[in-house]
């Protein structure tokens, strides 16, 4: 895959993804790095869009986690009406996920669909762009 040749506004498949991530990573950008910039850009966009508005972050204890923490930190900063949501224990966290997760210092609620309906907006940190089953209610 050439990124050079390639659209900024361009959809990748999970795998041209799973290779950007890589190449990127190759050039010298560390995996922290990369997970910020993604955080940054998905609350840039998000402000971009909408005004701030009912949200819920989902996060879970996977290697999305990173960005979950950043984007709702980045969103509560910027004073959006925020719930977040986060699925693991904090305390078994470890190396770069357990570095952003000590940078929130709000509390965090469990999960559940009835929340997740009552706020239209859900960015999603559970769930990466490699999942190849398919994503149910009991998944929350």
């Amino acid at each position: 895959m050439n990124l050079e040749k390639m659209s900024p506004n361009s959809i990748l498949t999970t795998e041209q993804m799973s290779q950007a991530d890589a190449l990127t990573i190759a050039r010298g950008t560390t995996d922290i790095k990369l997970m910020e910039t993604s955080g940054h850009s998905v609350v840039d966009d998000m402000k971009k869009r909408w005004k701030p508005f009912k949200t819920i972050v989902l996060c879970g204890p996977g290697n999305n986690d990173v960005e979950g923490f950043m984007i709702a930190r980045l969103l509560l900063e910027a004073c959006w009406p925020l719930r977040f949501m986060f699925t693991g224990d904090k305390n078994l966290l470890s190396g770069d996920c357990a570095k952003a997760a000590d940078k929130w210092s709000s509390p965090f609620d469990n999960p559940s669909i009835e929340s997740v309906a009552n706020h239209p907006l859900v960015p999603d940190a559970l769930f990466r762009s490699g999942i190849t089953r398919m994503i149910t209610v009991g998944a929350l």
